[in-house]
Formats: structure tokens, C-alpha cells, sequence
């Protein structure tokens, strides 16, 4: 995908325990030359007993212990945040790392995979409280469209450059009528 006069610099940070969530923020990637970020924790998520505690953390809004941030925010104009669906909540890794990286977000967006057909625009929901702030995009997928998501994520990157561009105007505008450059 081409966009004349759109060149944001994007990094996804995504958590993925299943690899349905990597492989959305891989093909996001793909298409839109994004840097990559996967957030890691130190405790093992694999077998029944992970699912399980996945779930329940999702419900509580548990905060796990996750390794530190490679990737700074602040270098970026456009951080996409993906998150699968636990609970209909976010991940518990994912909201860990938006409460200690919350201040340094610039603009959002926001994906998430979900088993089923229910618990995105929850998920998504949260996360904007979670960043305090209203995504430029948002794409809940469920798992009948994470192997073939291409025409979604086309549409979902056309809009977040297309409100990012808006933005950028409007930003743009704003400090030639105060004076500020």
C-alpha cells in the first residue's frame, strides 16, 4: 500500500499467546513497512492451566510482570497496539505495558483477535481508557479472519492514515494561525 504525502513512523507492540495476534501484527507490518514489538513476560502461558490463568488475569485486569520496552514510543508518530481477547478484556500483558508506557503514546490504534464473534469493541473500549486517549483506527478480528485478514487491515490502515493526515492538518493549520512552528 502506497499513500502520497503519508509517511508516519509506526511501531506495533502486540502480546500474543496462541500466535493468532502475531500473525495480524505481522501482516499489519507487512503492509505498512511498521516496526515490531512483542511484549514478553517471564512466566510461561503454555497448556490449560495458561489459558486459564490468561482468562482470569483478562477478567481482573491483572497488571502481570513483563520485560521492558525495546522500542521507545516517543520515536514514533503512530504506536498500533494489538491485544487477543481474554475474557472480553485485554490482555493482561498488553494492559501492563500501556500502564507503564501511557504517557509516552503518541497518537493510537488498536487491534485484537477474538475466539469468537464477541468481546472486540469491549476490548477496544478499554484500551482507549487504558491509553487516555481515542485511537486513529480500530480492528477487531475474530478467528474466522485472522488467516485471511487482508482486505481488513487495508481498510484499517486507509483510516488511520487517512485521520492521522487529518490530524497532522489540523495541527499544522493551528500553529500558523498562533505563530508556532
Amino acid at each position: 500500500m502506497k499513500y502520497a504525502n503519508v509517511n508516519p513512523k509506526l511501531l506495533i507492540v502486540y502480546y500474543s499467546r496462541s500466535g493468532r495476534t502475531r500473525e495480524v501484527a505481522r501482516a499489519i507490518a507487512n503492509a505498512s513497512a511498521a516496526e515490531l514489538e512483542e511484549i514478553r513476560e517471564e512466566t510461561s502461558r503454555a497448556g490449560l492451566l495458561g489459558y486459564v490463568r490468561s482468562g482470569f488475569e483478562g477478567f481482573l485486569g491483572s497488571e502481570p510482570a513483563t520485560f521492558p520496552a525495546q522500542k521507545d514510543p516517543r520515536a514514533y508518530d503512530v504506536v498500533i497496539i494489538g491485544s487477543p481477547t481474554w475474557g472480553a478484556s485485554v490482555s493482561s500483558p498488553v494492559r501492563a505495558y500501556m500502564a507503564a508506557q501511557r504517557r509516552a503514546l503518541p497518537e493510537v490504534a488498536f487491534f485484537c483477535t477474538m475466539s469468537g464473534e464477541r468481546g472486540g469493541d469491549r476490548l477496544l473500549a478499554q484500551m482507549s481508557d487504558l491509553a487516555g486517549k481515542s485511537p486513529l483506527a480500530k480492528l477487531a478480528l475474530p478467528d474466522s479472519l485472522v488467516r485471511k485478514p487482508a482486505v481488513c487491515i487495508g481498510e484499517f490502515l486507509e483510516t488511520l492514515l487517512n485521520v492521522w493526515e487529518q490530524r497532522r492538518s489540523q495541527t499544522q493549520q493551528h500553529c500558523c494561525l498562533t505563530g508556532r512552528s
